[in-house]
């Protein structure tokens, strides 16, 4: 299947919310006019958007706008921001889409539902750096925390079957067993082949491949979880439960 991403880096809009009246005075709603908010620059700091912003520990709103592609018609479309540091909110056209508190993962939301069919859309994210005790590292830390959207903001369309998960448990000698989660969001059911391949770190060479299972999946949400186990040498067993 073929992933199309728009990479959303470039200039945005910053405004800093020390006393925290942001979602009071309707941040994130396009109606809001941002044009005369300071440029900010995305991936950055805090720090780095303007010298008023030199060890700003708060909240902070960022804002964006993107057309909606042709070729998302049709597909499960999510955005992901690949680092957000500490606590992040993320609307788009008004709707909030969810909240994060890890800022040392990426994370994603779905936005197909919420797109605009025509003219703009609003992405508005607030972050916030400042310190929580029920956060790590905690209330009182040793370093400085810089606060913003300090790595790429994606937007992927996909096909509406798809990976959802995949995590592994691995032994010291060599055998490993793969666990999976599969999804179906479209109108129809789907058939295929779950391939598991293996290459050297680095690599660009094809992988070998060492399982494959034969899956069929209902429509509208059939979710599946699997499991694969790899015996060293490339000899397999799977598990199948639904």
């Amino acid at each position: 299947m073929t992933h199309r991403t728009m990479d959303l880096s470039g200039m945005w809009r910053f405004q800093p919310d020390p006393h925290d009246d942001g979602e009071r005075l309707e941040f994130m709603q396009p109606a809001t006019d941002h044009r005369r908010w300071p440029r900010a620059l995305v991936p950055g700091s805090f720090d780095s958007q303007n010298e008023n912003c030199i060890f700003y520990e708060g909240k902070g709103w960022y804002r964006t706008t993107f057309s909606t592609r042709a070729c998302w018609r049709g597909k499960r479309v999510i955005i992901t921001f690949h680092g957000a540091n500490c606590r992040t909110k993320v609307w788009l056209n008004g709707t909030l889409l969810g909240e994060n508190h890890d800022p040392f993962l990426p994370f994603s939301f779905p936005i197909d539902q919420h797109l605009a069919a025509k003219g703009a859309n609003v992405l508005a994210v607030r972050v916030d750096n400042g310190s929580y005790p029920e956060d790590l590292p905690g209330k009182y830390v040793g370093w400085r925390i810089f606060g913003g959207i300090l790595r790429e903001v994606t937007i992927t369309a996909m096909s509406r079957s798809y990976v959802e998960s995949a995590w592994v448990t691995a032994e010291p000698d060599g055998h490993f067993e793969l666990f999976y989660a599969l999804c179906n969001e479209g109108s129809d059911g789907v058939s295929g082949s779950l391939v598991v391949t293996l290459s050297d770190a680095g690599s660009r060479k094809p992988g070998r491949e060492i399982g494959r299972r034969d899956i069929s999946m209902c429509q509208r949400r059939f979710e599946s979880v699997g499991n694969q186990t790899i015996r060293k040498g490339g000899a397999s067993s799977a598990g199948f439960s639904s």
